[in-house]
């Protein structure tokens, strides 16, 4: 018969408030994913497509889309191995971190007010590089906010309250959207992207203030990490050069 004291050692603990603050912001940036998978694409489209002056066709429009989705893809990809070297850098952790959270909102929230499709989609793949950088660190994080024996539960509570969290301002969003020309017409299709990307924007920094009071960096490597980068560097351009060789030898098969 299992005694009090294992059945209590199994009963989930409740999250430290360091721990709190780390899961919250998987809060906050999900509501930025669910905004990008659903309705970014819908006003992109509003922007791009007709017949006034600047405007394109409907598949010219999808194709644009697709091949800014492939550069932030290639930009992050590149970046990824950088930001992680420099991540387990002594004390500017949490600085950079707090620069990408930053920059990735104002771009958020300054990418409903643009005019064009063209700078629409420039401030979209901005914003969305910043917040794949924001990852890279606050992944990193999880090391210092607890034990080793509690990752995966509080990496867990992360995914679940990240999902669940994420509804709230994206249902202010879908609320705006709806009251917008496409279906109700009670707003511009302007105020209605304003509204969205705002309340997303405003959401994604409000829900990452207590990381940005609370976290200090524990682990770290100092002399390592600029090896680390540079070997990273090096990655990266041995990647690039695979990729043009690739390219040649698929030229001359072609030819």
């Amino acid at each position: 018969m299992k005694s009090k004291e294992d059945n209590t050692q199994k009963k989930t603990k409740k999250l430290s408030s360091k721990e709190l603050s780390w899961v919250l912001y998987d809060v906050g940036n999900s509501a930025y994913t669910l905004l990008a998978c659903a309705l970014i694409p819908i006003w992109y489209k509003s922007l791009a497509v007709g017949d006034g002056a600047g405007q394109i066709s409907s598949d010219r429009a999808t194709a644009y889309y697709a091949m800014a989705i492939a550069v932030m893809t290639v930009v992050s990809a590149l970046i990824g191995p950088v930001c992680g070297a420099i991540a387990d850098h002594m004390r500017i952790k949490k600085a950079i971190f707090s620069t990408t959270v930053v920059v990735g909102v104002s771009a958020c929230i300054l990418n409903g007010f643009t005019p064009t499709w063209v700078l629409f989609l420039v401030i979209y793949v901005l914003t969305k590089i910043f917040y794949n950088a924001s990852l890279v660190f606050y992944d990193s994080m999880l090391v210092d906010v607890t034990t080793k024996d509690r990752m995966d539960e509080v990496s867990s509570y992360g995914y679940a309250w990240g999902y669940l969290g994420s509804c709230v301002p994206f249902l202010v969003s879908l609320a705006a959207y709806i009251c917008g020309p496409d279906m109700l017409g009670y707003i511009s299709n302007r105020l209605s992207m304003i509204i969205g990307f705002a309340v997303t924007g405003i959401w994604w920094f409000v829900v990452t203030i207590p990381l940005f009071k609370s976290y200090k960096q524990v682990n770290y490597v100092s002399d390592a990490a600029d090896k680390d980068i540079h070997k990273n560097f090096e990655n990266d351009a041995f990647i690039r050069d695979n990729i043009k060789r690739k390219a040649k030898q698929t030229k001359i098969r072609e030819s």
